[in-house]
């Protein structure tokens, strides 16, 4: 599996503390390739911050 998220969760302060998902098959298009997946982890962090 290829690590490259582990850069932008170095580099990017405010992703400390946030939940980080990989979704299964996602590829550069990843709201196209897996459009409900994605949806569904956006959501369920909405409901997580806007509690």
């Amino acid at each position: 599996m290829n690590r490259a998220d582990l850069f932008f969760r170095r580099k990017i302060p405010a992703a400390k503390g946030q939940p980080h998902t990989t979704i299964k098959d996602g590829r550069n298009f990843l709201q196209e390739d897996c459009g409900e997946d994605l949806a569904k982890v956006c959501i369920n962090w909405l409901n997580t911050i806007y509690k």
